[in-house]
């Protein structure tokens, strides 16, 4: 099916749909995290943005259909298909089911599909994910301001968990933690390709890995550890390692109040505590463990039939784990999981070469979500796991090389 633009134009306007989508989210999930916070009136402004760009990706699909993207449509077709006779095999054991509620539910988890779709256009344009990549830093500079702004004057908008008192982070104008935790976790990793194999945005690099040490959340932690585990093994440097560790964390220390200390060690308190009371995988899982006794064997042998192994069958509200996989699998099954990866493996990782570091890349990510959740349920994730790996691929063009 052919349009009246061009390649190029194509290419001009998921640009602009894509830049537009992470400034616009960055900004409304602000203003929804400082209404929640400060006012408790309406604050779902966030939402709103998130249902016109919904919207608007599938406009664009509509604009530009091509084989590629008729595959997509079919693909979730089936996938609404097996959601409908999941729902229903599900509600026949299992009568608190709430359609509504679910639906929105699996379409969280197609809206990713829309993005990497639209991104597709800019699957081997330079030009454009060099500037995308721009818009992203521009975010990631604010908000790290913000997060040390927040530190420092222990703004509670800003806080990662506002509403906690044992809870210590502050992540800016990111609403969801588990958003923050995947932006930075994405954003080190191009920024560490940049900064050490490209030898440009070191000064960034060092502002994003120092701010990212306040949000708070364990995935960021993993992915710290594992970035180091990375850079020690791949350049065996170990002096040099030490020695830049411990410039940060002096200069962190001096710039710290008494109280921020005791609340970062607070942090490792309770992985500790929840270590010697539960176990190491309690821990590392921050209790989700629970769910799989209390919510999923349960949902195995009480109410899902036969079909839903392959269909799967979930209820948000009831058999929610938090995790990742374990998600995917209870609201597609077998078959539709298989299906929902290859579409997004096609759409959102297009071209992902093998080399050592995308291999290490690819393998955080997936204990990350494993651990962690919430990677499928939200277009931001797969917008920055798209660019991620647009930028990979592109990365040695001149283009890429030369842009400051």
């Amino acid at each position: 099916m052919g349009t009246v633009f061009s390649t190029k134009q194509e290419s001009q306007l998921a640009f602009f749909i894509i830049a537009a989508t992470f400034i616009l989210t960055f900004l409304s999930d602000g203003l929804s995290k400082y209404a929640f916070v400060q006012s408790g009136g309406f604050y779902r402004f966030s939402l709103i943005t998130r249902a016109l760009l919904e919207m608007i990706f599938i406009g664009f699909i509509i604009l530009f259909f091509n084989k590629y993207r008729a595959t997509l449509i079919l693909g979730i077709i089936v996938l609404f298909i097996i959601f409908t006779a999941s729902q229903f095999f599900l509600s026949l054991n299992f009568q608190q089911i709430d359609w509504v509620t679910n639906f929105i539910f699996w379409n969280r988890f197609i809206f990713p599909l829309f993005i990497g779709a639209v991104f597709f256009s800019l699957k081997n344009d330079s030009f454009f994910i060099t500037r995308l990549w721009a818009t992203v830093r521009l975010i990631l500079l604010i908000n790290n301001t913000l997060i040390i702004f927040g530190v420092s004057r222990q703004i509670n908008f800003l806080k990662t968990y506002p509403d906690s008192l044992w809870k210590f982070g502050y992540d800016g104008l990111i609403f969801a933690q588990n958003e923050a935790s995947y932006l930075y976790i994405i954003a080190l990793l191009i920024l560490y390709y940049d900064a050490v194999f490209l030898k440009t945005r070191r000064l960034l690099f060092t502002y994003t890995l120092v701010s990212s040490f306040f949000i708070g959340t364990k995935a960021v932690y993993i992915f710290h550890a594992s970035l180091l585990l990375f850079h020690i093994i791949y350049f065996i440097s170990f002096k040099k390692i030490f020695l830049i560790l411990g410039i940060i964390f002096s200069t962190t220390y001096y710039f710290l109040t008494d109280n921020l200390l005791v609340k970062l060690q607070s942090i490792w308190s309770v992985f500790l505590n929840n270590y010697k009371n539960e176990g190491l995988l309690s821990a590392l899982l921050s209790g989700r463990d629970n769910f799989i006794h209390n919510r999923v064997i349960p949902l195995f042998f009480e109410f899902w039939q036969w079909p839903n192994y392959f269909i799967g069958g979930h209820d948000l509200i009831n058999f929610y784990t938090e995790m990742g996989f374990i998600d995917l699998f209870l609201m597609f099954g077998i078959i539709g999981s298989i299906i929902y990866l290859s579409l997004y493996s096609f759409f959102v990782f297009p071209y992902f070469t093998r080399n050592t570091y995308l291999i290490f890349s690819a393998t955080i990510t997936f204990i990350i979500v494993f651990t962690s959740g919430h990677f499928f349920e939200s277009p931001l994730n797969a917008a920055y796991a798209a660019l991620f790996t647009l930028y990979m691929r592109n990365v040695n063009t001149k283009e890429l090389k030369n842009a400051k």
